[in-house]
């Protein structure tokens, strides 16, 4: 909370601060993200959640675009190799009243835990990263070293 306090005064009128994470926001997984989202709130901030293409939670990125103001992100567009253009991306962004934050913590510079909170979603990305990513490289016996 403190450290999002001093981006707040840090950040422009009409800055956009961008935070990458995991895309989980339901269940035990979702847990860091909810209390980012909590955090950010309780700081002050205007917050949107924009999700990466993806079926899955497992399978994408959230996005936290965070301001002091509401932007309108209604005609931006986003476009990625071999997937479709987005022509407004906030089609693509989470209903934030429908994310439960009951169980989601404040974050306190004083009493560290997201190290704890983010440790579940963390290791599953590195699960999928060596399933999905490296295991198929070191299968295909690709000269890696020279």
């Amino acid at each position: 909370l403190e450290t999002f306090q001093k981006v707040k005064k840090m950040l422009n009128p009409n800055g956009l601060w961008v935070i990458n994470y995991f895309g989980y926001t339901t269940g035990p997984k979702g847990k860091s993200a909810r209390s980012i989202l909590k955090t950010l709130k309780e700081a002050g901030f205007h917050v949107e959640i924009l999700t990466t293409p993806s079926e899955s939670e497992a399978d994408r990125n959230i996005i936290f675009l965070v301001s002091h103001t509401k932007f309108d992100f209604s005609k931006i567009d986003y476009e990625e190799p071999n997937l479709p253009k987005i022509k407004d991306i906030s089609q693509n962004f989470l209903d934030l009243k429908s994310i439960d934050l009951y169980d989601a913590e404040l974050l306190k510079d004083e009493y560290p835990r997201f190290e704890y909170l983010y440790l579940e979603p963390a290791m599953e990305w590195r699960r999928n990263a060596i399933e999905y990513e490296i295991k198929p490289a070191i299968n295909a016996n690709l000269d890696l070293i020279k």
